[in-house]
């Protein structure tokens, strides 16, 4: 374990891995405040059209502290909440409990895997994303399949699988 501790960071200090690695944490550090900048700006128009929002066309267009033309939320939820307004938010959030729902069925059922996928996309979807109802792309890959994939009835594997599922209901 020692030599762990001492051998990794030798070879990081001794090696051009440790620069690279060394600047992207920094770039890392630095897009995260990015990121709340943007969120800030989006947050200031939602304010402006709370209820129904800015409708299905709206792209942000502003230039951040670092002079870059920003036109994405880099959220999907705030990106619904500014496309939708809070009833598109709701909507949204609707869909993402009953997802939640159908998981942990699945995990009852020995499926963790199907519930797995779609919890993992619905967090990737904190800081990434502007827009899923559009023409089939990496979008639907990381949303609506495993959302469909989720909300598929878990197999049935025995009447004991079905009995204790039941109970734990």
């Amino acid at each position: 374990m020692a030599l762990i501790g001492v051998g990794v960071p030798a070879l990081l200090f001794m090696t051009r891995f440790g620069d690279i690695f060394l600047q992207r944490m920094a770039s890392g550090y630095q897009q995260s405040f990015i990121r709340f900048g943007i969120w800030r700006h989006t947050l200031e128009l939602v304010a402006q059209k709370p209820f129904f929002g800015w409708g299905l066309d709206k792209q942000l267009s502003f230039v951040n502290l670092l002079g870059d033309t920003i036109s994405t939320t880099h959220s999907l939820y705030l990106a619904a909440l500014l496309k939708g307004g809070a009833c598109g938010m709701l909507l949204l959030a609707l869909v993402i409990i009953y997802g939640v729902i159908m998981a942990k069925r699945q995990c009852y059922r020995h499926q963790g895997l199907e519930g797995a996928l779609f919890l993992f996309a619905a967090g990737f979807y904190l800081t990434q994303g502007m827009f899923i109802i559009s023409n089939p792309a990496v979008a639907w890959n990381m949303f609506w399949l495993p959302l469909a994939v989720v909300l598929t009835l878990p197999a049935v594997a025995s009447q004991a699988d079905a009995t204790a599922f039941t109970r734990r209901r």
